[in-house]
């Protein structure tokens, strides 16, 4: 049974890589980091810590998890999404990277249009994109509401 930080990585990440896990290195690291309640980066900088029987056990359960393919996403309950974080759970689709590279594009061409206020409607994405991507990128004002239901009446 691993001790350290170091040890306990390179067990999941076998166990990862063995069950075909694509992203085995780095899903390791984000659930050890999560089990722990740390950065990343303080894998590397404590990687010879020793691990209490509690914190490895959440770290095998962690794992369990991810071995049947649960996503990392819904195993720590955030992704990061334009920079912020977005607390997701199996109720909601996890925020795509793809989808960020698509707004951009949308809102470059939109802005390049001479367009002076662009509009932009974002409908059955959970609000990810209002949210995050205008704001965090092209400094635009929230103009928007949110709504739910089977019949939405927009004014």
């Amino acid at each position: 049974m691993a001790k350290t930080i170091s040890e306990a990585l390179t067990n999941a990440r076998g166990l990862l890589a063995e069950q075909n896990i694509d992203s085995a290195f780095i899903d390791a690291d984000l659930l050890l980091a999560h089990a722990l309640n740390i950065r990343r980066i303080d894998l590397i900088i404590h990687r010879d810590r020793m691990l209490t029987d509690e914190e490895r056990d959440a770290f095998s359960d962690l794992i369990e998890r991810r071995i049947s393919h649960e996503p990392v996403a819904y195993i720590t309950g955030v992704k990061e999404f334009f920079g912020m974080p977005f607390m997701v759970n199996a109720d909601v689709l996890i925020p795509r990277p793809e989808t960020e590279v698509l707004v951009d594009a949308v809102l470059e061409h939109l802005l390049g249009s001479g367009a002076s206020a662009p509009a932009v409607l974002d409908l059955c994405t959970g609000g990810t994109i209002n949210f995050a991507g205008p704001k965090r990128r092209y400094g635009f004002r929230d103009r928007g509401g949110f709504g739910c239901g089977d019949h939405l009446n927009f004014v």
